[in-house]
């Protein structure tokens, strides 16, 4: 995650990941990974732009540049990126784009570990520069894993940078889609974590995601209050984005599919348990592909 999570924190839990709906594949809900594989769609259920995808811009933080699910490399590991990878592990949204047009992708790859919202936006004019024809952004971790509750970004300076990045896009590669993914439910990860004595000991000495991860084994009011808060606030920012998205035609929200995937130890890295691993950054294409078989055109 990055400069609040990553930075403040070279290794700690992993977190993450995925996004709307529209027309398309006969499917009822979000994949699992025995739906993951891009060999098991049929090109008949692919909207035919996906088809056509030549070019992907990939914006976010860490959790987009795959820190940690290689291994203890914290710069990020490409192959196993959820959007753009080429680890078949992964099945990549870019594979599976490769698998239905025949060719891979080009992805210009422009998220920033340790990034907040903020940092995103300059990013935005690199990604359009590229002329994409998909777009994909998950973004706002690092905005709610703040030293203190106070710190994270507040909800209306959210909205106007979020509105910004997307009408820049709009205004720059008109026909471009893009690709919201929610933010994940820390509060998940705290549950997952908060039992074991090894991982309580790494997040009290690293001090990681200290807005959620703080006292993790206290249930004090203050503290209970506090969690409460930083998963209202991801929440607002969630709400934020599928408003924002919901006002472009090409703009797809994940519907809170991401935040509502219950992540599992298997899924975050055996490195820092907060970034996600291969298997979590699998989980994050699948459910990234499924919302855009739905898209339609």
């Amino acid at each position: 995650m990055g400069a609040r999570a990553v930075a403040a924190a070279a290794a700690c839990i992993a977190a993450a990941l995925a996004l709307c709906a529209c027309t398309g594949a006969p499917t009822a809900g979000p994949p699992g990974p025995a739906a993951s594989s891009a060999s098991a769609t049929s090109t008949a259920t692919v909207p035919a732009w996906l088809s056509k995808v030549d070019t992907i811009g990939m914006l976010g933080d860490s959790i987009s540049n795959a820190v940690y699910a290689c291994g203890a490399y914290p710069t990020g590991c490409p192959a196993d990126t959820w959007a753009g990878g080429s680890n078949p592990k992964v099945d990549s949204i870019a594979s599976r784009i490769a698998a239905v047009r025949g060719s891979r992708p080009r992805v210009v790859n422009q998220a920033l570990s340790g990034g907040e919202l903020s940092s995103m936006l300059p990013r935005v004019r690199q990604v359009v520069a590229a002329a994409p024809q998909l777009v994909t952004i998950m973004i706002g971790v690092n905005d709610a894993c703040a030293p203190s509750v106070d710190a994270m970004t507040p909800v209306s300076q959210y909205t106007t940078e979020f509105a910004q990045a997307l009408d820049e896009l709009h205004r720059g590669a008109p026909d471009a889609h893009v690709l919201v993914m929610s933010i994940p439910d820390l509060t998940t990860l705290w549950k997952l974590g908060r039992d074991d004595p090894a991982l309580v000991a790494q997040w009290k000495d690293r001090t990681t995601c200290a807005s959620m991860l703080a006292n993790p084994t206290s249930d004090a009011p203050a503290d209970v209050a506090r969690r409460a808060a930083v998963s209202a606030r991801i929440d607002a920012y969630n709400e934020v984005m599928a408003q924002a998205c919901a006002k472009y035609a090409r703009c797809h929200d994940d519907g809170g599919a991401v935040h509502a995937h219950p992540f599992t130890d298997a899924e975050l890295s055996s490195v820092d348990h907060f970034h996600p691993s291969v298997l979590g950054q699998r989980e994050l294409a699948a459910l990234g592909w499924h919302v855009l078989v739905r898209a339609g055109g």
